[in-house]
């Protein structure tokens, strides 16, 4: 049915001949070739064509995303029509996303050390509840792409701001 694209270049024992090979390749040279002269690649998140080096920094990129959210993550103070659209901000494959409903849920929750609380605005003070959890406190707001009449005619943000320092 074929060869796979490394076989006939003298780095593998293959049991099929491919009478076009008839140069020996190092294991860098059919790298290159499959990896870089032949393959293409695509950003999704900037919508545009790329290479190797930034698909490779950009899987690494969300590969450190992924395991930053790969906890439990309490949301606090979200109004309803806010909580459909942080999902996708923070979603991540190894995490659980729990919005709370008043401080009560949240001192009820049962927080392991390496969740993380956010808290939408300041509607709660960061300071107080720093003094009862030792997780981190994450206070979140609309960003500024798209930022204009947010929250006055519920029109969804494009970007958010997370700040564990304070807005």
């Amino acid at each position: 049915y074929g060869m796979p694209f490394y076989a006939g270049w003298g780095l593998t024992q293959d049991k099929l001949e491919c009478k076009r090979r008839v140069k020996k390749r190092s294991l860098e040279e059919v790298f290159y070739a499959a990896y870089i002269l032949y393959s293409e690649y695509f950003n999704p998140y900037l919508n545009q064509k790329s290479d190797i080096f930034d698909t490779i920094h950009t899987l690494a990129k969300y590969k450190k995303i992924e395991q930053v959210n790969s906890h439990t993550l309490y949301f606090l103070g979200f109004t309803l029509w806010k909580r459909w659209f942080m999902k996708p901000f923070f979603k991540a494959k190894n995490n659980k996303i729990i919005f709370l409903n008043s401080l009560d849920e949240l001192y009820k929750a049962n927080l392991n050390s390496e969740d993380k609380i956010f808290i939408w605005g300041k509607k709660y003070n960061k300071a107080l509840l720093a003094k009862d959890f030792n997780n981190e406190i994450f206070l979140v707001e609309d960003g500024f792409l798209r930022s204009v009449f947010l929250g006055s005619d519920l029109t969804r943000p494009f970007s958010l701001i997370v700040d564990s320092k304070g807005l």
